[in-house]
C-alpha cells in the first residue's frame, strides 16, 4: 500500500519492469510495414546448450 502523500505518483514508478520484446517490421512490396514479428527467446535453453558444450555431452 502506498503512503497517503504518494497518491499522485503512478504505482509502478521506480520499479523495474520487463521491457517489451523488440518488434521487427516486415516490409511489403510498397515498402510499408505489412506485419510485425515479435522476437522472443528463452535464455535457459541457451544456458543449457552452453553447459552441454562445456561438458562434451552435445555432439
Amino acid at each position: 500500500m502506498r503512503a497517503p502523500h504518494d497518491r499522485d505518483s503512478p504505482p509502478d514508478e521506480g520499479k523495474a519492469r520487463n521491457p517489451p520484446a523488440p518488434r521487427a517490421e516486415v516490409l511489403g512490396k510498397t515498402g510499408k510495414p505489412v506485419k510485425y514479428l515479435s522476437i522472443h527467446f528463452d535464455i535457459t535453453k541457451l544456458k543449457e546448450a552452453e553447459e552441454k558444450l562445456k561438458t562434451g555431452k552435445m555432439r
